[in-house]
């Protein structure tokens, strides 16, 4: 049976080396980041994972691991305003919510710049 979120979370923790960044930085967000109202900061991640040994830049977690689990059955959630501002393992339909939300947000953004952008282009090389 297909795993999704927590259980595929707990599943890629219980397949990787223990001192594995990867399942040190999962294992961290199961524990204390589960649903979007437990929400982790990057600085509060950061902090604890110094205390096990771990050192990755902001960056590199977004990089790598972020973008892998959004390719994954897992998704780590994150949210740059109101209650679950940070990191998070989605583990309800809210917690779903809460991110689908954010990239429709996103996206209608990004969607205004680019009509903007085409907008310059049509007007400045006519």
């Amino acid at each position: 049976m297909k795993k999704y979120f927590k259980d595929e979370a707990e599943s890629i923790v219980k397949a990787t080396m223990p001192f594995d960044t990867k399942a040190v930085i999962i294992n961290y967000l199961l524990e204390n980041a589960l649903g979007h109202e437990n929400a982790k900061p990057w600085n509060m991640i950061d902090l604890a994972l110094k205390v096990e040994g771990v050192n990755i830049s902001k960056a590199k977690f977004q990089q790598t691991i972020l973008k892998d689990s959004r390719k994954s059955s897992m998704f780590i959630g994150s949210n740059d305003h109101g209650i679950a501002k940070g990191y998070f393992i989605i583990n309800s339909l809210k917690d779903a919510q809460v991110m689908l939300d954010w990239y429709k947000k996103r996206i209608k953004v990004e969607t205004e710049r680019k009509d903007h952008l085409e907008l310059l282009i049509t007007e400045s090389f006519k």
